[in-house]
C-alpha cells in the first residue's frame, strides 16, 4: 500500500489487487471500518486531522463478501501544511 496526493486533511491510498483477486476491500482507519468498500485497488481518504499518524489495514473480500486477504497495518501521516 501507498499514500500519495497527502494534504492536511486527505491522502490517496494506492495498493496491488491480491491474489486471488478480490471482489472488493474494506479498508480500516485506526481500527474503523470506512464506507464504501472501494472496488478498485484505491481510495482517497478526506476528514482526516493535520500531522496525525494513521494505521492502515487493507482486507481484500471475495463476491459472497468472505475474507480473502489481510494486509498488516501501515503507518501514514498527514501533511503539517508548511512548505
Amino acid at each position: 500500500m501507498v499514500a500519495s496526493e497527502v494534504t492536511e486533511t486527505s491522502m490517496k491510498l494506492t495498493w496491488t489487487h491480491s491474489t486471488p483477486p478480490a471482489a472488493s476491500y474494506v479498508v480500516e482507519v485506526d481500527g474503523t471500518a470506512i464506507t464504501p468498500n472501494p472496488t478498485t485497488n484505491s481510495v482517497t481518504l478526506t476528514m482526516l486531522s493535520k500531522c496525525t499518524d494513521y494505521s492502515i489495514m487493507l482486507t481484500g473480500l471475495d463476491v459472497s463478501g468472505l475474507r480473502n486477504i489481510k494486509s498488516s497495518a501501515q503507518t501514514f501521516t498527514t501533511g503539517s501544511g508548511r512548505e
